[in-house]
């Protein structure tokens, strides 16, 4: 509770956002309405996984907004289980291809330099329990030979635990990453050019 208020004190809506950028995505995505017949299928989703919490439902729609608004052709996945909140709205959406990757496997593909593996992604999800085993390296050479200027890496449960929090914080502060948002349940970091670094906290 004591880590919730102090980002509720810290963080803002769309009128304390004053890159283009942030604030489209802001108003465009986290602050949109969710479809009924889509809100309809993501419950569902989540009561037969068991996961039909109405916190699970609202990240649930968080998510699919963040994927429909990058209109996420190309998914990566990295997580320890298969089934995540996150890939659960992801199959609802309309995506070509999803591909996942266990967190002790991360290594061996950014390595990989066959042309087979150099899919660039649209949108990157890693879990949390990923999260405390993938080396901030990899993920920066992931960042380098797999994105595209627009992709969006989002972390998830970044306050969950004092490691999961520590890691959030080495990966928004280095230079990699330009544009870092913190909405609690979740980071999202950008490698944009020619945007000056910097962080956002918005409440969703």
């Amino acid at each position: 509770m004591f880590k919730y208020f102090k980002f509720f004190i810290e963080s803002t809506n769309q009128h304390g956002v004053h890159s283009p950028f942030v604030y489209h995505l802001t108003t465009k995505a986290f602050y949109t309405k969710t479809e009924t017949d889509i809100s309809k299928k993501l419950k569902s989703a989540l009561k037969r996984s068991g996961k039909n919490s109405f916190s699970s439902l609202k990240k649930a729609r968080l998510f699919y907004k963040i994927i429909h608004y990058f209109d996420a052709k190309h998914i990566l996945t990295i997580a320890s289980t298969p089934q995540t909140i996150f890939t659960l709205a992801a199959d609802i959406s309309k995506i070509h291809k999803i591909t996942s990757l266990n967190d002790k496997n991360v290594p061996a593909y950014v390595s990989n330099t066959k042309q087979e593996q150099q899919q660039i992604f649209d949108v990157i999800f890693i879990s949390t329990e990923a999260l405390n085993f993938i080396n901030p390296e990899d993920l920066y050479t992931l960042s380098e030979k797999n994105t595209h200027d627009g992709t969006a890496i989002i972390l998830d449960r970044i306050h969950s635990s004092e490691s999961t929090n520590k890691k959030w914080l080495e990966l928004k502060n280095n230079l990699s990453f330009n544009v870092t948002i913190d909405l609690y349940h979740c980071g999202l970091l950008f490698k944009r050019q020619g945007q000056q670094k910097e962080h956002f906290c918005i409440r969703v």
